[in-house]
């Protein structure tokens, strides 16, 4: 389906190792924009999977479970009824290094029913251990036939109703602490919540919420890094989606994340690649609605005390039809 570049992440830091701390102001921050891609980046043959991207010079980055798997496991089921696996993937070559994390959900009886959600990060023609920031692309991907806008689906969109989803979010989180932006300490670090949407049929609308069911919590990233002993507790950070419109194909236009915090006054900064997306599947719950929505997040805030921060990931949300067809564990 799609791939997403964390640039306003990584541009962060890269700012941040580039010049030690210092002045970031908005101009610098907005150099490099989230970049959308809506085609297919990944192939699967049950179980073998092979994860592909295009660099910006138009080389194609390639990586497989055969060739490159490091480490494999099972994993909890997040589409019901359906068989998951994790992979841990590693590949040096004459491009440079990348590492992803890949998790893979099939119908046993249907490999053209499959979903792939990941995190690439490439490190452009360098080899450990010199890996540095400046070269370093990262990406978020999530990808199945059910968001394919070329093949002919199973649903047309209704036009009347609503629907609610829920689904697990996930991914990557910066903080550069106010206190000491003229040092420029920082935390980068993995970040997993549970994400609430709610979509209107007749006006082609959906909106939302991560982190109002429960609490953001940290977990390790793909590529966690950070300056200095900063921490800072993500628990009670929420994205609040703002309302955005789908099209005919069901993929929503770029929404508005604002960030809310009960104890910090945070205001989510205006940037070119700021903003949440969704797609809708094309495959049919019971209601004849969607039974899933996959989509990206990416935001950027300040907070009163000039703290910075910005959170990007994916997200799968499930109808709450299609929730109910989940089999209980034998």
């Amino acid at each position: 389906m799609n791939v997403v570049k964390a640039a306003l992440i990584f541009g962060l830091l890269v700012i941040l190792s580039a010049c030690g701390g210092g002045s970031m102001n908005e101009q610098e921050i907005t150099e490099e924009s989230e970049e959308v891609i809506f085609e297919r980046n990944t192939e699967f043959r049950g179980p073998w999977i092979r994860v592909f991207v295009e660099t910006d010079d138009g080389r194609e980055l390639s990586v497989n479970s055969n060739d490159n798997a490091v480490e494999t496991n099972v994993y909890p089921n997040v589409v019901p009824n359906h068989q998951t696996r994790r992979w841990r993937l590693e590949k040096v070559d004459a491009d440079g290094s990348s590492y992803i994390i890949a998790v893979v959900s099939w119908d046993p009886n249907d490999t053209d029913d499959y979903l792939i959600a990941g995190w690439w990060a490439h490190f452009n023609e360098e080899e450990p251990p010199n890996l540095t920031y400046q070269n370093l692309s990262e990406f978020a991907i999530i990808d199945g036939p059910e968001f394919d806008p070329l093949i002919v689906p199973e649903l047309e969109l209704p036009t009347s109703g609503t629907a609610s989803y829920n689904g697990p979010a996930g991914g990557t989180y910066l903080y550069v602490p106010g206190s000491t932006l003229d040092q420029g300490l920082f935390v980068e670090d993995g970040w997993e919540a549970t994400v609430n949407l709610t979509t209107n049929f007749k006006s082609r609308t959906i909106e939302g919420c991560i982190g109002c069911s429960g609490d953001l919590t940290k977990i390790d990233a793909l590529i966690p890094s950070g300056r200095g002993n900063v921490s800072v507790d993500i628990s009670d950070y929420e994205l609040h989606l703002k309302t955005t419109r789908y099209d005919d194909f069901g993929t929503s236009e770029t929404g508005i994340i604002e960030v809310h915090h009960p104890d910090r006054n945070s205001v989510s900064v205006a940037t070119d690649g700021a903003g949440w997306q969704a797609i809708l599947s094309n495959r049919p719950d019971m209601d004849e609605n969607p039974r899933l929505i996959g989509g990206f997040v990416s935001t950027l805030f300040e907070e009163q005390d000039n703290s910075l921060g910005s959170f990007f990931g994916t997200y799968v949300a499930l109808s709450e039809a299609f929730e109910n067809t989940r089999k209980p564990s034998p």
